[in-house]
């Protein structure tokens, strides 16, 4: 940051991503994946109350500040049988891939996500700090625009 910031300023960053087909588990589940993720994850266990500054405390990754990593959430399917029926085992953690824009490249191979929509993923959420900050000021006007 070009502001005065202490250890306690560090933002932590994570997000989760949808196939586009309607009938996909992950988008019929993405209601309960946020919720879970700023919920139950981001406010109860972690008591992350406040956003980073200048951005939103929720939001689509095109809308929300760059940063130079963001962690991956994803809904895990499991069926229960108990012998009369079938019940779904909703569980949620880390993605396979160690970031949200690996995951949404992942997605993008398999076809089930846009290449756009992975490539802003990574244009959002893994770009270095140092481009970031001089993308910023040059914005601003506090500086040269970066090469």
């Amino acid at each position: 940051t070009v502001y005065m910031a202490n250890d306690d300023d560090a933002a932590f960053c994570q997000g989760f991503a949808w196939d586009d087909a309607e009938d996909s588990f992950s988008n019929l589940v993405k209601g309960n994946t946020l919720f879970w993720m700023a919920f139950k994850d981001g406010l109860v266990d972690k008591q992350y109350v406040r956003p980073p500054p200048g951005s939103p405390m929720c939001g689509c990754t095109e809308l929300m500040p760059k940063v130079s990593h963001t962690d991956c959430v994803e809904a895990k399917e499991k069926y229960i049988f108990d012998g009369s029926e079938i019940k779904l085992d909703l569980s949620f953690g880390s993605c396979t891939e160690d970031s949200l824009a690996s995951h949404m490249k992942t997605l993008s191979d398999e076809g089930t996500v846009s290449a756009a929509a992975a490539d802003v993923a990574a244009w959002r959420t893994e770009t270095s700090c140092d481009i970031q900050t001089s993308e910023f000021l040059a914005e601003k006007g506090w500086g040269p625009k970066p090469e």
